[in-house]
């Protein structure tokens, strides 16, 4: 099954079974799908893994779906936490977005917090957490592996994950519904205890040890 077909199929299910959708597909917003056209929700999943990292073939494995770095988008700031192709669907997300619309955003949180605020504060950006929880990492070897050397092209200490093994089972598979804001500070204040470096982290896949990293749903509103 197509994902658009699972997506029609939520939509029918959820939301309003007898709902009108049209469903598209694009890479980020290509002029020939979207062609000046406005949405009334426009959803991404966008990747953040450093493909260009690993020593493998483009269309294996996690590097099907994974963050290809791009020069023709490189913005500095958000270029070294690899959130480029988020960097680029926000900045040009509202030009198609009718009014009183939505954005979704999933982004797996692997950098500072504060990181993940401005990249929505960069757009003046209405925006609110969705969906919040943990997620562990798959194929962790080759993807923490280019973290460590993302880490190491920037020369600084910047992503981490959250070391699973003594993490309460109920805080591991927790999801938080739109928190508010005391809800979801309280659930980053608990999982902080966890977290751990790259190294450490690498150290711990190789060990047979699971790790994990944040996940945000995040949505947008554009009022016009």
């Amino acid at each position: 099954t197509s994902v658009l077909e699972v997506i029609k199929n939520n939509i029918s299910t959820y939301i309003n079974s007898n709902a009108n959708v049209k469903v598209i597909k694009s890479d980020i917003f290509d002029n020939q799908v979207f062609n000046n056209k406005k949405f009334d929700l426009i959803y991404e999943n966008l990747p953040n893994i450093p493909i260009s990292l690993i020593d493998q073939e483009l269309d294996q494995d996690i590097n099907s779906s994974s963050y290809i770095a791009d020069a023709s988008i490189n913005n500095n700031y958000f270029s070294k936490y690899l959130l480029d192709l988020h960097y680029r669907f926000l900045k040009q997300c509202k030009t198609y977005m009718n009014i009183s619309s939505s954005a979704i955003c999933n982004i797996g949180v692997r950098f500072p917090l504060r990181v993940y605020e401005k990249l929505f504060e960069q757009f003046s950006y209405k925006h609110e957490v969705l969906v919040a929880g943990l997620k562990i990492q798959t194929e962790a070897r080759d993807v923490i592996k280019g973290y460590l050397n993302a880490e190491r092209q920037f020369n600084e200490q910047q992503f981490y994950y959250y070391s699973v093994e003594e993490m309460p089972k109920d805080l591991l598979n927790q999801r938080l519904i739109k928190p508010d804001k005391t809800e979801l500070l309280n659930f980053l204040s608990k999982v902080k205890h966890f977290q751990i470096d790259m190294h450490d982290a690498y150290s711990a896949v190789l060990n047979n040890r699971n790790v994990a990293h944040l996940v945000f749903t995040t949505g947008i509103y554009n009022f016009g």
